[in-house]
């Protein structure tokens, strides 16, 4: 890894930090210095690493990814968005998780012989939905939300399952556990914590936990997306 890397590195986390620190001392308006250099800098840090490859499409579908994932940091930037910005971060992130989906399924399509662990997983990650679904009904129901939050809900559980999938591939289990699933499960948990607090917590969850969670997610997905592209 270059030294430009490094310091992107050092540059992410402390970036990511220093966005904690803004959330716990009520400054949302200095947000835009911080949570908005996150996605840029993992870019950076794609494009200083990868100099020769014929995985192109790779580098695009996780290019498009991260561009969106900084639209959608910009619609979810303060805590407490309308329902309109949360409407405009839930279509970019759902671009998000759609390249996600197309970056893994690429990388392990489906196959019979994994039909009983993908059945499985399909099992659990639905009874998840659901339950979460059911703890958000009423105020959903109020807010009119419920088809783009079941939208979203159902494609970022699609992806999981697809990070899940990956573990089948001999040739790619090691990303798949180190990165990918870590990344996509941890990336569940923030867009949940997200959701309840919007739609169900009466005393919300600090915007802490959700940015640990959603910045350490990004970041695993995309060393795992660049150590697969540097293969």
């Amino acid at each position: 890894m270059k030294p430009v890397s490094f310091f992107l590195i050092i540059l992410y986390w402390a970036a990511l930090f220093f966005d904690c620190a803004l959330i716990m001392s009520d400054a949302e308006q200095y947000r835009y210095f911080s949570k908005l250099l996150l996605m840029p800098i993992l870019f950076g840090l794609m494009v200083s690493e990868i100099e020769h490859t014929k995985k192109w499409w790779s580098v695009r579908v996780i290019s498009i990814a991260l561009l969106f994932s900084l639209i959608g940091d910009i619609f979810l930037i303060n805590t407490e968005a309308t329902v309109q910005q949360f409407i405009g971060g839930i279509a970019c992130f759902w671009v998000v998780q759609i390249c996600y989906i197309l970056f893994f399924y690429r990388k392990r399509s489906f196959q019979k012989k994994d039909a009983t662990f993908l059945f499985f997983a399909t099992i659990g990650i639905l009874a998840y939905l659901i339950f979460l679904q059911y703890l958000m009904f009423d105020k959903l129901d109020k807010t009119h939300l419920q088809i783009p939050v079941i939208a979203y809900s159902l494609t970022i559980g699609f992806m999981l399952l697809c990070a899940f999938n990956i573990n089948n591939s001999r040739s790619l289990n090691n990303m798949g556990v180190i990165y990918f699933i870590p990344g996509a499960l941890l990336f569940v948990v923030s867009d949940s914590l997200i959701a309840l607090n919007k739609f169900y917590f009466i005393k919300p969850v600090s915007g802490i936990a959700i940015m640990i969670t959603y910045g350490i997610a990004q970041f695993l997905i995309v060393m795992g997306a660049l150590k697969f592209i540097k293969r």
